[in-house]
C-alpha cells in the first residue's frame, strides 16, 4: 500500500473481519493503521475454527472502546459507517450499533 503513494487508495476496516484474521486488532492497527481511510461498523461473535456470527455493534466480540483508541492513536478521523445488513433487524441493530458507540463517547 505504502508502494502506492496515493491519498485515495487504503484500507477499508472491518472489525468483524478481524475477529477472523490471525492478526489482533493491535497487530492491525500498527502495520496498516496509518493507511486505513473507513471503518465498517460491524460487530460478530467469534466461534470455533475464527468462525463469526454477525451481531449488532456492542453485542459481539469486537473491543471497541480499544479499537477507537487505537484509531485515535493512529491519527484516524474519518467515517464509521454502520453496517448491518447481515442481521435481521436491520434498523434496530443500526440504532443499536449508534447508541453504544455513542455511549463510549461519555
Amino acid at each position: 500500500l505504502r508502494a502506492v503513494s496515493c491519498p485515495w487508495f487504503g484500507i477499508d476496516l472491518d472489525p468483524a473481519a478481524v475477529l477472523r484474521d490471525r492478526w489482533k486488532i493491535d497487530q492491525v492497527m500498527d502495520r496498516l493503521g496509518q493507511q486505513i481511510r473507513h471503518v465498517r461498523g460491524r460487530d460478530a461473535q467469534a466461534g470455533h475454527d475464527k468462525r463469526t456470527r454477525p451481531t449488532a455493534i456492542g453485542q459481539g466480540d469486537t473491543n471497541w472502546r480499544e479499537l477507537l483508541q487505537l484509531l485515535d492513536e493512529a491519527g484516524y478521523s474519518g467515517w464509521i459507517t454502520i453496517d448491518p445488513l447481515e442481521l435481521s433487524d436491520r434498523p434496530g441493530a443500526a440504532k443499536a450499533g449508534l447508541d453504544w458507540l455513542k455511549a463510549l463517547e461519555q
